[in-house]
């Protein structure tokens, strides 16, 4: 499979460097292997989703005790909200450095003005 997924890169790169100098052909038989491709990736997704709730019920059902999988669940939604919060604060931090350098034009501020008057959402 890693032999496949370096083929396959590989293969995407020429084809890539090659159509940018006018030979399409090798991208155009990229564009053909694409289907097989979507057909890999929906097999394994139907693979691994399965796997991964038999794991965890698995898991679950191993443990038994009651004390035991409600401490569990404490600390596996404890981690989930905690790598949540982490996520958007970077998000939050780097919209607010990025954002602010973005230009809008006129036109596009006016229009956007026009849209929040017609919807009465506020008045600008």
């Amino acid at each position: 499979m890693g032999l496949g997924l370096i083929l396959g890169l590989l293969l995407g790169l020429v084809a890539a460097g090659l159509a940018g100098q006018g030979h399409p052909g090798l991208a155009q038989f990229a564009q053909g292997l694409r289907p097989i491709g979507t057909l890999f990736l929906n097999l394994l997704s139907m693979v691994v989703i399965p796997l991964v709730a038999t794991a965890l019920f698995a898991g679950i059902a191993r443990l038994g005790n009651l004390r035991r999988v409600s401490r569990l669940v404490i600390r596996t939604l404890a981690f989930f909200y905690g790598t949540a919060i982490v996520a958007i604060v970077i998000g939050f931090v780097v919209g607010s450095i990025v954002l602010p350098s973005a230009v809008m034009p006129a036109a596009q501020q006016d229009a956007l003005r026009g849209a929040a008057i017609n919807l009465n959402c506020w008045a600008v």
